[in-house]
């Protein structure tokens, strides 16, 4: 019985002891930019303006190598910031490298937690000071433009998000030579799984009907170089069974493929398209399917095949190709 009490006055004694040296001071919750990593990592070049803020102006956070943006978050109020996202190659896009943009909320979750101390020698009780940091969660919030690369597809993802998931009705666009084409939709109140596609019939007429539609005159948007896949084009009116001006231009050569049947084509080089090989005027072409996807295949003359994946079709006569 002595030899129990002994040691029950030694664990008491330690005890009290350790928590007596110690003080702990908990840090209010700054906000948390860089998922469960605090701000300031090497080789990540990273600024924040004010220096040290729990609200900062300005977060700029880079990639691993320190050169390009990833992040920039500009501040709105105390809780709202605007955020972009960036490619980590910006090399050939139209729009800077731009990955995502939209508005982000400041949340009361908790999304990490970190922790410094200082032992503070010399002094009376030898104690060590210990800070925990809590590091709070942003969320996606309202419209938000996503981007599916930067070099040459200029394909976006739009719609709303909330509490960080996807709502409502998102739209997948298409855009180019000034103008955009929504490829489908997906509303994610209902299935979202599901794709919709309102004025785009590329996935959803037969291909004996996209055969049909295709017979017939195709001026190009833009000039047909060789070394750019995406393609845009534009059906030739007809004014009682005869092509109009819009390709039958008597100033200037237009710019044009023409389906003369179901299985033959030509080409017609226009004003300013000098990289196009001019043996590449003729030929076979048909549709096929393969993996969900229609296609163009054509087959020149000269002996080269272009398979051209159907992005877009519509019955305003609309088409837009990408060279596979």
């Amino acid at each position: 019985m002595r030899f129990n009490l002994v040691l029950l006055l030694s664990i008491l004694t330690t005890t009290s002891f350790s928590q007596d040296t110690i003080r702990v001071s908990k840090v209010d919750t700054p906000i948390n930019f860089f998922g469960l990593k605090p701000l300031r990592l090497h080789p990540y070049n990273n600024r924040v303006v004010p220096f040290d803020s729990y609200n900062p102006l300005y977060v700029l956070i880079t990639y691993e190598n320190g050169k390009n943006k990833n992040f920039e978050y500009f501040r709105v109020d105390s809780t709202t910031y605007l955020v972009y996202e960036f490619f980590k190659s910006a090399k050939g896009s139209s729009n800077e490298g731009l990955k995502s943009s939209g508005i982000m909320k400041v949340t009361n979750q908790i999304a990490g937690i970190s922790t410094t101390g200082v032992r503070h020698l010399g002094s009376i009780d030898n104690n060590y000071t210990k800070e925990i940091h809590y590091y709070r969660a942003l969320s996606k919030e309202g419209e938000w433009d996503e981007y599916e690369d930067s070099v040459f597809n200029h394909i976006y993802w739009t719609g709303k998000y909330l509490n960080n998931r996807r709502v409502g009705l998102w739209k997948r666009i298409i855009y180019g030579i000034g103008d955009e084409f929504t490829l489908e939709e997906v509303d994610y109140d209902k299935d979202s799984t599901k794709k919709i596609y309102s004025a785009n019939i590329a996935k959803t007429i037969l291909t004996d009907s996209i055969k049909k539609m295709l017979v017939g005159r195709w001026s190009l948007r833009d000039c047909d170089a060789e070394n750019e896949p995406r393609m845009f084009y534009l059906k030739c009116e007809t004014y009682n069974g005869e092509y109009g001006d819009d390709c039958n231009d008597r100033i200037e050569r237009d710019n044009y493929y023409d389906f003369i049947s179901s299985t033959r084509f030509v080409r017609q080089r226009g004003e300013g398209c000098y990289n196009f090989r001019e043996t590449c005027t003729r030929g076979q072409w048909k549709i096929i399917e393969k993996g969900g996807e229609r296609f163009i295949e054509m087959k020149f003359d000269n002996g080269r095949t272009w398979r051209l994946k159907i992005l877009y079709l519509d019955y305003e006569n609309n088409l837009i190709t990408d060279r596979q």
